[in-house]
């Protein structure tokens, strides 16, 4: 996943009213931006916002806007994802290698 990719989801969310009249959830997607425009890695910013979105998650029942839930598989998945296209070029590099 790319940092632009991420920064265009989460300002998507800020975006929606629902969301911006949720003091804790616009805190949470705020505060990720503040750290993206400080230039901190945004694997790091989104995995503190990942952390904080499963904490709100809990402490609230499991209830949130939809696209916030959304939102939350989607950086879940993303690690994995990545994971994977590297697992084929690694072995795509390995059978290469091979025929030399």
């Amino acid at each position: 996943m790319m940092r632009n990719e991420f920064r265009e989801r989460v300002e998507q969310l800020l975006q929606q009213k629902e969301i911006n009249e949720n003091s804790e959830l616009s805190h949470l997607f705020r505060l990720a931006i503040q750290n993206l425009d400080r230039n901190e890695k945004y694997q790091s910013v989104m995995a503190n916002l990942s952390q904080g979105l499963s904490l709100y998650l809990m402490t609230h029942h499991y209830q949130a806007p939809k696209s916030v839930i959304d939102f939350g598989l989607w950086i879940a998945k993303a690690p994995s994802q990545e994971r994977g296209r590297l697992a084929f070029l690694q072995m795509l590099a390995q059978t290469l290698q091979g025929f030399r």
